[in-house]
């Protein structure tokens, strides 16, 4: 049973209670914070992420005032247009 100290709590814990990474050789090392404390900072910053979504933001009117191009509006195609490739046969049999 070994023992480390989290850096974030601050206490004596075992290295069972803490999160490991693997190094390119395939030895596992404990992470300098334990399990409890990451998952706290992960749960504040998950609240603070859906505090600033929630937040409802006032729309500029002249965003949605929009003038299509005049060029495009004398365009024949539109929405999408595929093109195919001209296929030049090389050193092989024409089947055309």
């Amino acid at each position: 049973m070994l023992l480390k100290k989290c850096k974030a709590c601050l206490e004596t814990i075992e290295t069972d209670k803490f999160t490991f990474r693997i190094n390119s050789y395939g030895k596992r090392y404990p992470l300098s914070v334990c399990k409890a404390c990451k998952a706290r900072a992960a749960r504040i910053n998950r609240n603070d992420l859906e505090t600033e979504i929630s937040v409802v933001r006032e729309h500029d009117p002249k965003e949605f005032i929009f003038e299509d191009d005049p060029r495009a509006l004398k365009e024949e195609h539109f929405g999408r247009v595929n093109r195919v490739a001209t296929v030049l046969p090389t050193d092989g049999i024409s089947y055309d």
